[in-house]
């Protein structure tokens, strides 16, 4: 829905459109200098030197009108005037946020217009705390993996909820390389790993785990094997049999202690 008109001063622009809205927001603080605006309106006085762009604009919303079938719409010398564009919002009984992303390595930030409790619980839920800093007015959002990048795209295609709803602003093309920075460093974090197993497979084996194992899994294995062959526990053996405990005990310990890094690194890689 699109409303246009004019009055002696000013061309005002009205629409319940979130894209066209944002489409024409950039337009005008695109191509006019004295823009002023908050979420939600835009306005643009007239300048002199701007008279080119003017039109050209004009020429833009003249085919706005006839894609909307506006009719009786007098656009004679709009040019000229302070133009005033205003988001209406479809359901004025609901709390209405309007939230600019920005996307940075490995992140995203979120800014909006005001703090609405409803919206930023909304975000706390969708992703684990340790991947949020807020303060007043902003969320950073830290995105390591395709899961969560997905999980993200799914918070940008739902805008209406039961309290309020939320309107994104963001460069789609922008987000479209943001999405394949993140699935290269994935591949690279996959392969980087996948090599590390090989080389520490010999230290899985040996406590008797898989490479594909977790690090609680094989913490839990490794505190089985020490009590089982802690020489303490089997001073009435032989001398050669206590050997043997002895050694493949130093071998116990030797790998877990060798594999802790590892898994620091992939911990690490994981949160890149």
């Amino acid at each position: 829905m699109i409303k246009v008109s004019q009055n002696l001063e000013s061309l005002s622009i009205e629409t319940s459109d979130a894209d066209l809205f944002f489409e024409l927001q950039a337009l005008i603080k695109r191509n006019f200098a004295k823009t002023l605006g908050q979420k939600g309106k835009v306005m643009s006085f007239y300048d002199e030197n701007e008279k080119v762009q003017r039109k050209y604009f004009v020429k833009f919303l003249k085919k706005l009108c006839q894609r909307y079938e506006l009719k009786n719409v007098n656009l004679n010398f709009a040019e000229y005037k302070t133009i005033k564009l205003h988001y209406i919002q479809p359901n004025s009984l609901k709390a209405m946020v309007f939230v600019d992303v920005a996307f940075v390595r490995g992140g995203a930030i979120f800014s909006f217009d005001r703090s609405n409790e409803s919206f930023i619980s909304h975000i706390i839920k969708g992703f684990e705390s340790k991947q949020i800093l807020s303060a007043e007015g902003q969320i950073a959002l830290n995105i390591a993996n395709l899961g969560e990048c997905t999980r993200l795209e799914e918070l940008f295609n739902k805008s209406e909820y039961m309290k309020f709803s939320i309107i994104f602003n963001y460069n789609e093309e922008e987000f479209e390389k943001f999405k394949k920075q993140i699935k290269i460093c994935a591949k690279k974090n996959e392969a980087k790993f996948a090599a590390l197993a090989s080389l520490f497979e010999d230290h899985f084996t040996v406590l008797g785990c898989d490479k594909n194992d977790s690090f609680e899994e094989v913490r839990n294995r490794y505190l089985e094997l020490v009590k089982a062959y802690h020489p303490d526990f089997h001073a009435a053996l032989s001398p050669e049999l206590l050997d043997e405990c002895k050694t493949q005990f130093q071998r116990i310990q030797n790998a877990y202690e060798s594999l802790k890094p590892y898994f620091k690194e992939l911990e690490a890689g994981a949160a890149e």
